[in-house]
Order: C-alpha cells, then structure tokens, then sequence
C-alpha cells in the first residue's frame, strides 16, 4: 500500500501523519487522564477532557486522511488543524500559558496553512 495521495506532495503526507499521529497520542493521553493537559490547572478536568477531545479528534482526521489518499479529506484534516493551532496561539498570546513557545506554534500555524493551500488546490483538481 502506498501513501501517495495525488496532488499532496509527500512532505505533506509527512506533516500530516505526524501531527495526526502526536494529536491522537496526547488526545488520548488526555482523555484518560486531564492533569496530563499542558497547562492543566487544577479543578479544570473538565475544559482540560474538553481540549484533550478536539486533540484527538483533529487526529485522527489527520490520519484518516493520509489513509483515504484523498485532497479532500486532506482540505478538511488541516482545516481543524489550523483552528486547533489559533485555539494554541491565542493562548500563548496569552503571557499566562505556559504550553509551547509562540515560536513553535506560530511554525505549525504556517506549515498547516501551507498544506491547507496545497490540498485545496489539489482537491479542486481532482
């Protein structure tokens, strides 16, 4: 079987098993136990279950996409990735979070931006 999703170049694919991969890990990690969140604060298990969700489920879309092969479901995994990663920077904006540095978040914002704008335009292609 390959990976290879036409039109999405592979270090697309790349980025996207990744972060999907990471996602599903720390979402579930999450789910099963809240203090695990970053920036967990204590007596807010449930917004912590709350973030630990939408990480899993941002995901797991990641790489469903990567296995369906196709720029739509690519279109649509880095969709909610982006919101996941302005969710993260603006609570960096913050100056009270104490989770990824905005340097790193801003970096991911960019790269799933960028693979948004490729799997559109392959999506519209295919």
């Amino acid at each position: 079987m390959t990976i290879k999703t036409n039109g999405i170049p592979l270090w697309v694919t790349i980025i996207a098993i990744v972060l999907g991969l990471y996602c599903t890990a720390t979402g579930i990690m999450g789910l099963v136990d809240a203090s695990s969140v970053t920036d967990f604060v204590a007596g807010a298990d449930n917004l912590a279950v709350s973030w630990a969700g939408r990480m899993a489920g941002t995901g797991i879309v990641l790489v469903l996409a990567v296995l369906l092969r196709n720029a739509h479901a690519y279109t649509v995994a880095f969709a909610a990735a982006i919101f996941r990663e302005l969710g993260d920077l603006i609570a960096a904006l913050s100056g009270t979070a104490e989770g990824m540095p905005l340097i790193v978040v801003l970096i991911v914002l960019v790269i799933d931006i960028v693979a948004f704008g490729i799997a559109f335009r392959a999506s519209r292609k295919a």
